[in-house]
């Protein structure tokens, strides 16, 4: 147990020694030694941050302990806190983690039973003299760095490393202690989440990890060695543990702490400059290089995890194997979310290569020759922020390439050099990350046929890609092989990974936007599946064709072949195949055929699924996010707030703070607080959005334009509609240039604006907007689409508004029967039909039908709830100033 350079005494154990040994002084007596229950006191180690530290002897178990006492006079939060340290280290059980043997309460005194561990602390063994040379700096850290990393893999974050919290014994044997600050890492950061939910009941037994005891953004640690983000308050995970690692090693080696130089802002994201080291040239560059990374103010461009930045570090210590290595290879899996095991064939073979040739593997997927190929392939579709986009890609995919070859090395060596894992084990990680392999092929293959379109989604695909970490779990990896053994038979088993890799494909097209591409790919993997008899494969092939004829608009049969792929999930216990079905049938029934009751039972068996034990947090994530869309379309726009604001929390705990999945949510977010009449709140949501969007693509990107779409709605709708102008200006401006003149996209700014200069008077120009928008929308969409009837609605409203009844008439005649027809939300369909009606209230023979519809409109607002209360009025008002007969 680690202890200050000023040890305290506390009142009441401590005393009495004090006592005893005043007894022995004065009248000769042999003193008692104190006790605390059955802990016989020997003497105090120090003062913690909350309490004493004890030394003291179990003699039921006949060893000397460490006990911790928390003051008597301090708050209950901070019992809980010395309860949460002794829950978080009773959970790991690890040679470089201080072990935790019992925590309990005696006489309302909260204690702690540890293990003793004589030693000085890491800031004491650096600062001695003479000082230790790098090299045994960096050995002494491996060691804190793998109980940190034992730690991160059991869902623990220390929070508060420091070389004062690790203690080194007289054997140079390194420990971990004093998690009093450790959080679990599925904590969220930004608030606690609601559990007055009908859709699915939320977890309700607490541990004390599970109390949050700190208010939103407190800052806990010691500042010299926190990370940025928590110092700021915000939420920190294991790379903030890094961090704080890597100027704890920096100070060991260099005899202080980094120093960050002065930096402008100039909007990129990139490692803080740190002043040279004052030892010059005797460290070597790729140690400090191995430390700047670590120290970088983004937490996305640190080392992926603690175990790759140890293996950088071991590499410049330990000498590299000469033997010659037999690597377990295998084609593996082609997706992330496919079983690892799934028709899997490993192969061992003699390489004759070192661990250190897994660049080898990506020869030909990701080497200078593809990225030059798809350097002139991106650069070649002539898109104005082709290089923009071209520039943003290589770095991601430079980066999980790297990555890859790092965890391919340490997987190797944790078996071949090491002797830390069984080859069974190494084999396992091995077909994980040949599935990873399998999937980059697939992007970059995809990215190479870039056109437009593709140039345009080319970050979804990279930022796609499979997670490295998810190959570290060997737990999960064992438990899906047992639920999803290969085929028997090599050459089906054979057949069976070349259809995955397929598969792998389809994925990419569908992410690249081309959804009759990935159809058709997976529509042949069908088919192949049914010829080998082999019914996982053939669950994962209907579910990949039902996602793409579900994004090509095909909802029926999108909705038979999800049906499909998650009654063969369940029989062949494919659960992520089971739960990805089901999370899009919400969509499909619930929202595109309007199934309200239905989408919501998918719901309950999606929300089920994700919350099995040892499952990943995000997919419940997106199952919130599904239920959401179809609450909004049922106008239940408060409820689908709750979701997606859980939804954004359990997002916000697995992302980075800029990740597009969190600014996608954000701007669906803004746009319901909009539809609750809390447009303050609205706008704060759209900008944040805007914001990581622009860092993410930068301005150029037709994302960009959504963003500025939105946000000039919500403004114009406020009554700022010279302001809101502005903003689909820019939005026009960027989707020309980025989509041509022609793209449906233009068409959606030319609405807006001509809307908004109808409302500022301004009819000449408005009506050029609406009739340059027209022929777009019906050449890309044709006649009948939903988005051709809203423009025509918005002719009708120009229309209403010059007195020219017989044109709005016509244009809203027509809006109301595309409407009807495409199934549009219900007050769509009401909004159509109350500008019907005001057309037709001029011809003294059709007051009786435009009553008719007014009313219809007011009966569906009713019903559709809060979403509609804006509408609802306006009807009312009207009908209330032409009442009937």
């Amino acid at each position: 147990m680690a202890v200050d350079d000023h040890p305290s005494e506390a009142p009441g154990v401590v005393m009495a020694a004090r006592k005893a040994k005043l007894r022995a002084s004065l009248f000769g007596e042999a003193p008692a030694a104190p006790r605390f229950g059955r802990y016989v006191i020997l003497g105090t180690l120090g003062r913690g941050g909350m309490g004493t530290v004890l030394e003291a002897f179990d003699p039921t178990l006949d060893r000397r302990v460490a006990l911790k006492l928390l003051h008597r006079d301090l708050a209950k939060h901070d019992t809980q806190r010395l309860v949460r340290e002794a829950q978080a280290l009773a959970r790991l059980s690890h040679p470089n983690v201080v072990q935790v043997y019992e925590v309990g309460e005696l006489g309302g005194q909260t204690f702690v039973a540890m293990e003793l561990v004589p030693g000085k602390t890491l800031h004491a063994w650096a600062t001695r003299e003479p000082r230790p040379g790098w090299r045994a700096c960096v050995e002494v850290y491996l060691q804190a760095g793998a109980g940190l990393a034992a730690a991160h893999a059991k869902g623990l974050v220390h929070r508060d490393f420091k070389p004062s919290n690790a203690i080194i014994d007289d054997e140079g044997h390194v420990r971990v202690l004093d998690f009093g600050l450790a959080r679990r890492t599925d904590d969220s950061e930004s608030g606690e989440t609601s559990t007055d939910q009908p859709l699915a009941p939320e977890r309700t037994e607490d541990t004390a990890l599970d109390l949050r005891i700190t208010a939103t953004g407190a800052v806990l640690g010691t500042p010299a060695y926190m990370s940025p983000e928590q110092r700021r308050g915000r939420r920190v995970d294991a790379r903030s543990d890094q961090f704080s690692f890597c100027v704890a090693l920096y100070e060991a080696i260099h005899g202080e702490r980094p120093h960050h130089q002065a930096q402008a802002d100039d909007g990129r994201r990139r490692p803080l400059a740190i002043d040279p080291p004052p030892s010059g040239g005797a460290v070597p560059a790729k140690l400090r290089r191995a430390l700047l990374r670590g120290l970088c103010s983004d937490p996305s461009m640190r080392w992926p995890s603690m175990p790759l930045l140890l293996e950088e570090l071991r590499r410049q210590v330990v000498p590299r194997a000469r033997a010659r290595l037999v690597v377990g290879l295998a084609l593996g899996l082609a997706l992330a979310s496919t079983a690892v095991g799934l028709g899997a064939t490993y192969h061992a073979m003699e390489v004759g290569a070192r661990c250190a040739g897994a660049a080898d593997q990506l020869a030909g997927i990701w080497d200078d020759a593809r990225k030059q190929a798809l350097e002139q392939a991106m650069l070649g579709t002539g898109v104005p922020y082709a290089g923009d986009a071209w520039t943003r890609v290589e770095a991601r995919l430079d980066a999980y390439s790297a990555a890859w070859e790092a965890k391919h090395e340490a997987v190797c060596e944790a078996t071949r050099v090491r002797e830390e894992q069984t080859e069974d084990v190494m084999s396992l990680r091995m077909g994980c990350l040949s599935s990873r392999r399998i999937a980059l092929r697939a992007v970059v293959g995809v990215l190479e046929a870039a056109d437009a379109g593709r140039v345009g989604k080319a970050m979804d695909l990279v930022d796609g890609l499979p997670s490295l970490t998810s190959c570290d779990d060997v737990e999960a990896l064992e438990q899906r092989r047992a639920d999803l053994p290969p085929p028997r038979d090599p050459r089906v088993a054979t057949a069976v990974d070349e259809a995955l890799a397929r598969l792998a494909e389809a994925d990419a097209l569908a992410q690249a936007g081309d959804a009759a591409g990935s159809e058709a790919v997976a529509d042949a993997v069908v088919t192949k599946a049914d010829a080998l008899g082999y019914g996982p494969l053939r669950a994962d092939a209907l579910r990949w064709r039902g996602r793409a004829r579900k994004d090509g608009g095909d909802f029926v049969r999108a909705e038979q072949d999800l049906e499909q792929a998650y009654l063969l999930a369940l029989e062949h216990r494919h659960d992520e195949v089971a739960l990805a079905a089901t999370t899009s049938l919400i969509v499909v029934v619930g929202d595109e055929q309007a199934r309200f009751d239905e989408g919501q039972r998918w719901g309950r068996v999606a929300m089920a699924l994700s919350r099995r034990p040892g499952g990943a947090a995000l997919p419940e994530s997106n199952v919130l996010v599904n239920l959401g869309v179809i609450l909004v379309r049922h106008g239940e726009p408060r409820r689908a707030l709750e979701l997606y604001e859980r939804a954004l929390a359990i997002k916000e705990a697995n992302h980075t703070p800029r990740h597009r999945d969190i600014a996608l949510l954000l701007h669906q977010i803004g746009i319901v607080l909009d539809d609750l009449g809390r447009p303050d709140e609205a706008l704060d949501h759209l900008r944040r959005a805007l914001e990581i969007r622009r860092e993410a693509l930068g301005d150029e990107h037709p994302e960009i334009a959504n963003s500025l779409d939105t946000i000039g709605v919500v403004i114009a709708t406020q009554g700022h509609v010279t302001e809101g102008l502005q903003y689909f200006r820019q939005a026009l401006a960027t989707r020309e240039e980025a989509l041509g003149p022609d793209h449906p996209d233009v068409a959606t700014s030319l609405n807006n604006i001509g809307v908004a200069l109808t409302d500022l008077g301004r009819p000449v120009e408005a009506l050029a907007a609406f009739e340059r928008a027209l022929p777009i929308e019906r050449a890309a969409l044709g006649p009948d689409h939903p988005d051709v009837g809203t423009l025509l609605l918005s002719m009708a409203e120009l229309a209403l508004h010059e007195g020219d009844h017989p044109t709005a008439r016509a244009k809203a005649e027509r809006a109301v029967e595309i409407h009807a027809s495409a199934g549009s939300t219900p007050v769509v369909l009401a909004q159509a039909r109350f500008v019907l009606a005001r057309a037709l209230w001029e011809d003294p023979a059709s007051r009786a039908r435009a009553q008719a519809l007014a009313t219809q409109a007011r009966d569906a607002c009713i019903e559709y709830g809060e979403g509609a209360r804006t509408l609802l009025a306006q009807v009312d008002d009207w009908l209330e100033m032409h009442p009937a007969g």
